[in-house]
């Protein structure tokens, strides 16, 4: 099931380059959805509880609508999901950024274990992980808002989705 979250341009600091600013040309939600699955590394920033940041690479797939990845339930990670599951999960994908803010929650056990997950998960990193693996070790994120934009074209491509 996938939703089409509304889609803005974002305000550009004072200091950017506004006077003439291009048209807004953003990527299409399918489009930008299907462009977050290309990427191999997605790094997930949390907070520890001393506020300190901490953020490492994972695996993980855009379903849904959603983020889902696995960790180990005593890495700092997932503790300091446990403990908030504010998050920011950020992806590249040759010229194209994404940095996509939202709550994790741990996952159902039977999405991380079911087919279509582990479908998606084997045809991206042609790797099949044991569904008795996925299950404890999973979580989700629900994006409250992704802003995107190339690299080559920021002015006019930088877009906000909001969910």
């Amino acid at each position: 099931m996938t939703s089409i979250p509304t889609i803005e341009r974002p305000g550009f600091a004072q200091g950017y380059q506004t006077e003439g600013l291009p048209d807004f040309d953003p990527t299409p939600w399918p489009e930008a959805l299907a462009r977050m699955n290309q990427t191999l590394n997605c790094w997930v920033a949390t907070t520890r509880a001393d506020g300190r940041p901490h953020a490492t690479p994972v695996w993980g797939l855009m379903m849904n609508d959603t983020f889902i990845f696995s960790t180990s339930p005593e890495s700092v990670k997932a503790r300091n999901l446990q403990r908030d599951g504010r998050c920011l999960v950020q992806m590249q994908v040759e010229e194209d950024v994404f940095l996509l803010e939202g709550v994790a929650t741990p996952a159902d056990p039977a999405l991380v274990a079911s087919p279509a997950f582990l479908d998606l998960y084997e045809a991206k990193y042609q790797y099949r992980p044991a569904p008795e693996d996925m299950v404890g070790s999973g979580w989700v994120v629900t994006p409250i808002t992704i802003l995107a934009w190339n690299e080559k074209s920021m002015l006019e491509s930088q877009t906000r989705y909001r969910f």
